[in-house]
């Protein structure tokens, strides 16, 4: 039903044959992705009942429970939402663990997506020691057109813009802490 393989497209239906392929514990790896999938992109009626950030902790926690038991498409897109800051804190850390995890399963990922995250994470590592020295307050760091709000426990998000994903290593210009 997914697919429309051999039958017309019905996201509803396929919602109901996966959750019960769940409760007769068959693929249910496959199924929880595939849930995920559906509340991800409002595919299914029950997705689209619900709130954005409802529907996307709900595709998140399909995405975890595939992800726990091995599947690749569950690693990536628990990793994509650690990347982006969706409905958890970015986190690149915890993103390049799981994209490394889908990769290894199987899971076709750009090596360049990799080194862009591996990259970030490198770059992130003095300010991150920074944050923590400086508990509970924000740091912001300008440098040309990258600027990085890093903040760590008792703010809103860890890391609210970083530019874009080239950002290399180029010298800090300004360097304040906001309260």
């Amino acid at each position: 039903y997914m697919e429309g393989k051999g039958i017309y497209k019905d996201y509803d239906s396929a919602e109901i044959y996966f959750k019960r392929a769940i409760s007769y514990g068959q693929d249910q790896a496959a199924a929880n992705a595939n849930i995920g999938l559906l509340y991800e992109f409002k595919y299914s009626t029950s997705s689209r009942r619900l709130n954005d950030k409802d529907r996307e902790r709900m595709a998140l926690e399909y995405y975890r429970k595939s992800s726990a038991e091995g599947q690749a498409l569950g690693h990536f897109k628990v990793g994509s939402f650690f990347e982006q800051g969706r409905v958890v804190r970015k986190n690149f850390d915890s993103a390049f663990i799981y994209y490394t995890k889908s990769q290894q399963v199987g899971f076709n990922i750009s090596p360049l997506k990799i080194d862009q995250i591996r990259d970030s994470i490198n770059y992130l590592a003095p300010f991150k020691k920074l944050a923590e020295e400086l508990k509970n307050q924000m740091v912001l760091v300008e440098s040309g057109q990258h600027i990085i709000y890093y903040c760590i426990d008792g703010c809103s998000q860890s890391i609210v813009d970083l530019g874009s994903y080239r950002i290399g290593k180029f010298e800090i210009t300004q360097r304040q802490v906001i309260s």
